[in-house]
């Protein structure tokens, strides 16, 4: 009978304990959804988090994303009293506005991004995988993962990851470990990898040692393709070696002379003149 009387009144103990506990679990979750709304508008208008200052409380500016939120604060009383439940419901001197708590939910967005992907890569079961080396403003080497398929009839290329590999470290296995991760991710959902892009360089084009060595052996039928815009670079820079010097120096004074606002506004005024579309020189 007391069995019975449990399961037709499902309350957990810990709201027998504190009834008003629902309520808090309520305005937790309208805090964050708020918090989560502002941390997904800056990743897509891409406005920069922090600054230099953000922890310091006299700074004249703590960062965009703690000065939208003090904004925020001072025009919604509500939002505010909400912050105050928290830190005074747990004890804690925290506002869980720290980097530490908005990169986790950047990480959690972009988890549930990639498994997006996948689903809309699993529409046509294969896909190739596209890497790269991308060195960030700070001077450190990230390894960008790209995916490349069929949506539909229409090519379609989404950004997967950047990951920073440690100083010395980028080298075949590290790279290799961090494809597994994302093969392995896009396998569960029924993604099949046939094709490798990525530049010609040996830690990549390696036969034996090179990343595409240990992924052929995992996928026999992996074709690797030399990404065409780093061959067509390699092709300009190929021919501009052999260039006549007196064409680069006339290159050179054409783009002196065009780049005086002078000769632009001459330029400029002389097109609307002649009353054809005004181009600029940039």
């Amino acid at each position: 009978m007391k069995w019975e009387s449990y399961k037709s009144n499902p309350v957990e103990i810990q709201e027998r304990l504190n009834p008003n506990r629902r309520m808090q679990v309520e305005q937790n979750r309208i805090y964050f959804g708020k918090l989560v709304s502002y941390i997904r508008w800056f990743c897509l208008q891409e406005v920069a988090f922090r600054d230099e200052e953000e922890h310091a409380v006299r700074s004249v500016c703590r960062g965009n994303f703690r000065e939208l939120l003090e904004l925020e604060f001072e025009l919604h009383p509500e939002f505010l009293a909400q912050k105050k439940s928290i830190m005074e419901q747990y004890s804690i001197y925290t506002d869980y506005l720290s980097k530490t708590v908005y990169e986790e939910f950047i990480s959690i967005m972009a988890g549930e991004i990639r498994k997006i992907i996948a689903r809309e890569i699993a529409q046509t079961k294969f896909y190739t995988l596209v890497l790269d080396e991308a060195k960030d403003v700070s001077g450190y080497e990230q390894l960008c993962l790209c995916v490349r398929y069929c949506s539909g009839s229409v090519p379609a290329e989404r950004l997967m990851g950047l990951i920073r590999l440690s100083e010395g470290l980028f080298d075949a296995c590290a790279i290799v470990h961090e494809a597994k991760v994302l093969i392995q991710l896009l396998s569960g959902f029924g993604c099949s990898l046939v094709g490798l892009a990525a530049d010609g360089a040996s830690v990549m084009s390696g036969k034996l040692a090179g990343v595409q060595a240990p992924l052929k052996e995992e996928h026999p039928w992996l074709i690797y393709v030399h990404c065409a815009a780093h061959r067509l670079n390699l092709v300009l820079v190929k021919a501009l070696k052999n260039l006549c010097p007196a064409m680069i120096n006339i290159v050179d004074k054409l783009h002196s002379q065009f780049n005086s606002a002078k000769t632009n506004d001459s330029f400029e005024a002389e097109q609307k003149t002649l009353k054809i579309r005004v181009l600029k020189i940039p």
